[in-house]
């Protein structure tokens, strides 16, 4: 047969039915990701007769197909070829001289791992006449043979290369590795530790460095405008009891567990549904602390408004104080507001179930200034200022000086009202509206001092008022050789006693049990002495 004949069969049976015979073998697969990355591959070439072609000039283009025999083309190369006396061909895939070249071998993926693993598969295509009309004479599966075989599970030798670095068979990863990837469904390294035991975890970051702000493991969100709740690092606990951490921090000596700073954000944040946000504990330091340069070193805020918790709760089991609020500047230690008008709760309530010396509120000054101050602003307000109430036997208020040097009163009581009714200091009880005693004095007691002392520049200094009953409206009592009552004038009447009209009673009424007389009047003026 001619090539006439051989085109006039080709046009005829449109190559489908030429079956050129392709006696096809892999000579060698040299080493998938080893020089020189060639393939041999030898057929001969037979027309439909089952007649070699011998010294036919034809044309062959082979395919690489990943997966299956119609998979994706990993590699494509065009050639031409003389076949010889006995119709056969060699080829050299890879190798110079081909055109119409797509991919690499040394490109291909030949494991079984990673994009484009899988199996592949050699397809032939053939012009028989040296041209470009190429016909599939089929698709081999390309499988080992025995030097591949033993190429696949021989330990490399030589220089690596890639991102290692060294030589085989002990080569490291070539360091800074630093790789960007664009994976937004998955994670680019994930280390599980599937050991139900240890404490070594999945990955461990270990630095020697002793330069500020340095870190064995950095999270970084590189995105300036993350979502909610995006974080730099994240930790996760499954645990479904009371035990597990989601983030632990731990430092061997004197600083911080854990630390979070933001220039104008929140630099930890606690959050839990029923559970604690955020627990501080300390064997001898402190268990939760905060700092600030310009705002607030510590904020807690109740923003349910019905919920009836307190804001901040303090527990001590100790001898020290629940609460120690300490200011070394010119501000306040300690701050309380109720800035809601419709509120009756108090703005600040203390209770102790303590005896002894134990106090609801205890205030102590060392300074210059007082212990205590209560100031009401609000010029329409007429609740009391300051408030005692007794329900047991002791007093509703003590007011004592226990400084012998001191010359201040131990209670001073004043008023800028011009009304005539108010008193700077009102006295109402069953027994006497007021008691006085001077020094230890007791009850209507004076010990060498005066039990009630009065002043008034242009008024009176004492006035007693026994309503419309039949009290007295001043008594005095004296146990002692002192006077009972001494009135002394520098300019106006030392003492004035007045009746209204269609009283009965004695204006004065004055008994003695011993010698010395009732009433006794003297005068170093022109006044009379007495009567």
């Amino acid at each position: 047969m001619n090539k006439s004949s051989i085109v006039k069969t080709k046009t005829n049976l449109h190559m489908k039915k030429i079956l050129l015979t392709l006696v096809g073998c892999m000579i060698a697969l040299l080493g998938v990701a080893q020089s020189p990355n060639l393939m041999n591959y030898q057929g001969v070439a037979r027309n439909a007769a089952g007649n070699v072609l011998p010294n036919q000039p034809i044309s062959l283009r082979l395919n690489i197909h990943t997966g299956t025999a119609t998979g994706a083309v990993v590699y494509s190369e065009t050639r031409s070829m003389l076949t010889n006396a006995f119709g056969l061909f060699n080829v050299v895939v890879g190798s110079p001289g081909a055109t119409g070249v797509t991919g690499t071998i040394a490109g291909i993926n030949w494991t079984a791992f990673g994009a484009g693993s899988g199996n592949k598969f050699l397809e032939v295509e053939i012009d028989p006449n040296g041209g470009s009309s190429f016909t599939s004479v089929g698709s081999t599966q390309m499988v080992s043979v025995p030097y591949a075989l033993y190429a696949g599970s021989a330990t490399p030798v030589g220089p690596a290369g890639g991102d290692l670095t060294g030589t085989y068979p002990n080569p490291q990863i070539f360091f800074p590795l630093i790789k960007t990837f664009n994976f937004p469904t998955t994670q680019l390294i994930g280390m599980t530790n599937s050991a139900t035991t240890g404490t070594l975890g999945a990955i461990t970051g270990t630095s020697a460095s002793n330069d500020a702000n340095s870190a064995a493991i950095t999270g970084t969100m590189s995105s300036t405008g993350p979502g909610p709740n995006a974080s730099g690092v994240k930790g996760v606990s499954n645990g479904t009891g009371g035990f597990g951490i989601g983030v632990s921090g731990l430092h061997a000596a004197s600083g911080w567990g854990v630390w979070g700073w933001a220039p104008s954000g929140i630099g930890v944040v606690g959050q839990s549904s029923t559970g604690t946000a955020v627990n501080g504990s300390s064997g001898s330091g402190v268990g939760v602390w905060g700092g600030s340069n310009t705002n607030n070193a510590g904020q807690f805020i109740n923003s349910n408004a019905a919920n009836t918790a307190a804001t901040l709760a303090a527990l001590s089991n100790g001898v020290g104080g629940t609460v120690s609020g300490t200011n070394t500047g010119t501000g306040r230690a300690g701050y309380f507001e109720v800035n809601n008008a419709a509120s009756t709760a108090n703005a600040i309530e203390a209770t102790t179930n303590g005896t002894g010396a134990s106090w609801g509120i205890r205030a102590n000054s060392t300074g210059t200034n007082g212990a205590g101050l209560f100031v009401q602003s609000n010029a329409t307000n007429t609740a009391n200022n300051v408030q005692s109430n007794q329900a047991g036997l002791g007093r509703a208020g003590l007011f004592q000086t226990t400084n012998t040097a001191n010359t201040a009163d131990a209670l001073q009581a004043t008023t800028n009202t011009t009304s005539t009714t108010p008193a700077a200091m009102h006295g109402i009880n069953g027994g006497a509206g007021i008691t006085i005693g001077a020094k230890k004095g007791g009850w209507f007691e004076s010990d060498n001092g005066v039990g009630l002392f009065g002043t008034s520049a242009s008024a009176t200094g004492v006035f007693g008022v026994s309503g419309f009953g039949t009290g007295v409206g001043v008594a005095a009592l004296t146990f002692g050789t002192g006077n009972a009552v001494d009135a002394t004038s520098l300019g106006g009447v030392a003492g004035n006693f007045y009746q209204q009209a269609g009283n009965n009673s004695n204006v004065i009424n004055a008994t003695t049990p011993g010698n010395g007389r009732v009433v006794n009047a003297s005068t170093s003026g022109l006044g009379i002495g007495g009567f």
